[in-house]
C-alpha cells in the first residue's frame, strides 16, 4: 500500500521560517504551497515549538575523514598528529576511536602473547594494538546512532511513564518537580530518570499517550499553563508588551498635566 507523498524538508523549513517572520499558519502554508490543514498538522506534530532550522555543517566527521583516520591510525600516528592533518581537535579523534572502534576478541592462546607485547611496548603502541578502526564500519555506526526518530524514553519504559502520569495527574506536580524528584527517589536506577523537557514533549506530542482523546487533554490540563500547545514568545505576533501586564492604571508621559512643564509646583522637578 502506497502512502501519501513525503513533503520535502526544504518546504517544511520555509514554512517555519515564514512563521518565525510573523506569518500566520494559513499565510505560511500558502507561501510554501501546502494546505492550511497540513500547516496546522506540522504545528501539532512539533508541539507548537519551532524546530531547529540550522543547515547541517561540518560538525560531524565524514566518510573521507574517517578513512584518513583509519590510514593514520594503522600507520601508528597519534591522535594529535591525525587531528593536525584533518584540521580537527584531538579530542574529536579520541572520541571517534573510542566510539567506533572495531572489537576483536582474541583467542585464548593470543591473549598471553598480546599481554606480553603490551608490557614491552610503550602505552601508545599498546593502545594501537588494542583498538582496531575501520572507516566503513565506523561510518555505519555513526549513521545508525544519528537515525531518527529514536524510541522515546517514556515510550520504552512503562514504569517510568506510569510514575510520571501519577505525579502529574494526582499530585499536580510540574515536569520540573517530577524530574528532580525522580533523580532523588531513584539514585541507583538511571533508567528511572527523565528530563522535564522530555515530559513536555511527551505531553504535547502525544508520544506515550495513546491517541488524542481525553487522556491527552487531561495531561495537558495538569500543566501550570493548561495549554494543549506551546506558544513560543519569539513569534512577533505572540509578543506582549511587559508594561501592559506589569503596570496597572499607567499614564503615558504625553498625557501629563501642563503645569508639570512649568515646574512651579514642588515635586514636579526632575533630577539627573
Amino acid at each position: 500500500m502506497i502512502g501519501p507523498p513525503r513533503v520535502p524538508r526544504e518546504r517544511v523549513r520555509r514554512f517555519w521560517k515564514a512563521r518565525l517572520a510573523g506569518a500566520t499558519i494559513e499565510q505560511a502554508a500558502t507561501e510554501v504551497g501546502v494546505s492550511a490543514s497540513a500547516g496546522r498538522r506540522w504545528v501539532v506534530e512539533s508541539g507548537g515549538m519551532i524546530p531547529c532550522l540550522d543547515e547541517p555543517g561540518g560538525r560531524y566527521l565524514s566518510l573521507a575523514e574517517r578513512e584518513e583516520i583509519a590510514v593514520g591510525w594503522a600507520a601508528g600516528l597519534s591522535r594529535a598528529e591525525i587531528a593536525r592533518r584533518l584540521g580537527r581537535h584531538r579530542a574529536t579523534i579520541g572520541r571517534e576511536l573510542t566510539r567506533n572502534h572495531t572489537v576483536r576478541h582474541p583467542r585464548p592462546h593470543e591473549r598471553l602473547q598480546q599481554h606480553e607485547q603490551a608490557q614491552q611496548a610503550r602505552p601508545e603502541q599498546a593502545q594501537h594494538r588494542r583498538l582496531r578502526y575501520r572507516a566503513v564500519l565506523a561510518q555505519a555506526k555513526a549513521e545508525d546512532r544519528a537515525r531518527r526518530p529514536k524510541p522515546r524514553t517514556l515510550a520504552t519504559n512503562p514504569e517510568l511513564a506510569a510514575t510520571v502520569h501519577d505525579w502529574l495527574v494526582e499530585d499536580q506536580w510540574s515536569p520540573e518537580q517530577i524530574s528532580q524528584t525522580l533523580h532523588r527517589s531513584f539514585p541507583d536506577r538511571p533508567e528511572m530518570r527523565v528530563s522535564h523537557e522530555t515530559i513536555y514533549q511527551g505531553i504535547y506530542q502525544g508520544l506515550y499517550v495513546q491517541g488524542r482523546g481525553e487522556l491527552r487533554r487531561e495531561l495537558a490540563a495538569c500543566l501550570r499553563t493548561g495549554r494543549a500547545l506551546r506558544r513560543p514568545n519569539r513569534l512577533p505576533d505572540a509578543r506582549r508588551a511587559r508594561n501592559d501586564t506589569r503596570i496597572r492604571d499607567k499614564v503615558m508621559i504625553s498625557d501629563r498635566p501642563a503645569e508639570v512643564d512649568d515646574r512651579a509646583v514642588p515635586g514636579h522637578w526632575e533630577s539627573q
